[in-house]
Order: C-alpha cells, then structure tokens, then sequence
C-alpha cells in the first residue's frame, strides 16, 4: 500500500513468540553446600568473595571457583553441585527463555560458563535491586538482563527448529497443559497420528522418549506451580492430576531430586504447609 514501505511480518511473530519469564531475582550471602536438578536456568553474578565458593557441574566435572565480578551461567536440566562460603555475595536470576512459545531455547545445551569479570554491569543491576523501584528502573533492570541473556544464547540448529515448528501444537501442549493424566495418546491425537508412529519419530528426532518430555513438562509445571506462595503441596498435586500428595511427591523428588518442600526451603521462601 505504501510506496518504500518493506514488512517484515515474520520477525513481527518471531519477537511475539519470544518470552524471557524470570522466576527469580535475589541476592545472597550464606554458607551452604549441596547440589541440585532444575528445570530452568540460573546466572550468577558475583558481588565479592574470598575465592572460597564453587559451582561443579556434576555429569562434566567441569568446576569453576567463583570470582568478585565474575558471571556464570547454568542451563536447565543439568545437575550442579555448590559449595558457598559466608564471605560469598552475588545475585541470582532464575529464568526460562522461550522461542515461538514453547521451545525453552536452553534445555538440552549444556551449557555451563563464566563469562569475563563484569563488575560494572554486576554493581548497574545490584542498584535496580530495591524496594519501590519505578516503571523506568524496570525497564532498565530488564534490558540489562535480556542482554546479558542473549550473551549465552546457543546457535539454533535449522533441523531442530524446523522440527518445532512442526510440532508446535504437541510442545505448546507440554508446556501449558501436560499433567499426571497425559498419555501419549493424547498427545498422538494432537498430531494426527497413531501413538506408535509418533513415539517413534518422537526418540528419533528429540533424541528421547515422548514419556520423558512429558515427565519434564510436569515437572516444570510444578516448578512454576510451587513458587506460588498461595499454593499447598495437596492443592498441586490436585492441580497436576495426581492421584495424591504422596504420589505427586514421589514423582517430582524423582524428576529433580528434591521434593517439593526441600524445593521450596532452598528456595528460601516461607510456605504454608503442605
């Protein structure tokens, strides 16, 4: 219509399709060691310390001793094991990125890295850290993240994406709906093809089960759900579909090593009992 005018409408879908969900922003200063399995992924950024303090990622054994300024990033579904002193303080972000609405772009990547010391941009984001923060610092606070962000961003494979896309509506699935009643039937039924043929062509080209997708889905969910100070454990589970507290339980520990009040006590948030 307009004369010099270029659209780019899939680019428009591809930043609509893009999300970066943060589930935490804390800073710490406590002496704790032990090791853990999530579903999403964490940046450390190192206010000061003595040297003292390490993450492990465990199935590598690749260690990395943690330093003033220093920023390392955790990918989901990997294990770590830390070992953090009382002269350590840093911040610590939880978050999931997704990519045309489903697709978590770190799971399976692997990565486990330190970027060069940053202290700058460590001090800029401990600042926006504070009660009655504004619209603009918000915003500010977000950019800053995002761009650190997108410093770990791992090259999207074309076959893999095109995968996606053509399972879009199974992932979107997992992600938003999958619970303790989801069999791959429904989800062969989503697909248009029979349960045999889609867990098949599922292994092969995810390289893992259809059942395990669905065991991470639920696990995420719970995640997401467990965070929510107004939730009890019994309500979850009832949320989830599982048959009871005990059996919702014994399933997430299983999926994260932890159960869900190990996971909220990490967490380091008071929760009503379960």
């Amino acid at each position: 219509m307009f004369q010099g005018k270029i659209d780019y409408n899939e680019i428009v879908t591809k930043l609509n399709g893009f999300s970066l969900e943060f589930h935490e922003c804390a800073k710490f200063k406590f002496e704790w060691s032990g090791r853990n399995l999530h579903s999403f992924n964490r940046i450390f950024a190192v206010i000061a310390t003595d040297g003292n303090s390490e993450v492990i990622h465990e199935q590598s054994g690749k260690k990395y001793i943690l330093k003033t300024g220093g920023i390392y990033f955790l990918s989901n579904g990997e294990t770590y094991k830390f070992k953090f002193d009382s002269a350590t303080y840093f911040l610590s972000f939880h978050f999931n990125c997704y990519v045309d609405g489903c697709r978590e772009i770190f799971a399976d990547s692997n990565i486990f890295t330190e970027l060069l010391t940053d202290s700058e941009w460590v001090i800029k984001v401990e600042k926006l850290l504070k009660e009655n923060i504004s619209i603009a610092e918000y915003s500010q606070l977000y950019r800053f993240l995002c761009e650190k962000v997108s410093e770990f961003i791992p090259e999207i494979d074309t076959e893999i994406h095109l995968l996606y896309q053509r399972d879009m509506k199974i992932h979107r699935f997992l992600r938003n709906e999958a619970d303790a009643k989801t069999v791959i039937e429904d989800l062969a039924d989503i697909a248009g093809l029979s349960a045999d043929t889609l867990s098949r062509r599922f292994s092969k080209d995810y390289k893992k089960t259809l059942k395990k997708a669905i065991n991470q889905a639920i696990a995420m969910r719970a995640e997401k759900f467990l965070r929510n100070n107004e939730l009890k454990v019994k309500e979850i589970a009832e949320i989830l579909k599982f048959n009871d507290e005990y059996y919702f339980s014994k399933f997430f520990k299983r999926e994260s090593g932890k159960s869900p009040s190990e996971f909220r006590q990490m967490l380091g948030i008071i929760r009503h009992t379960s």
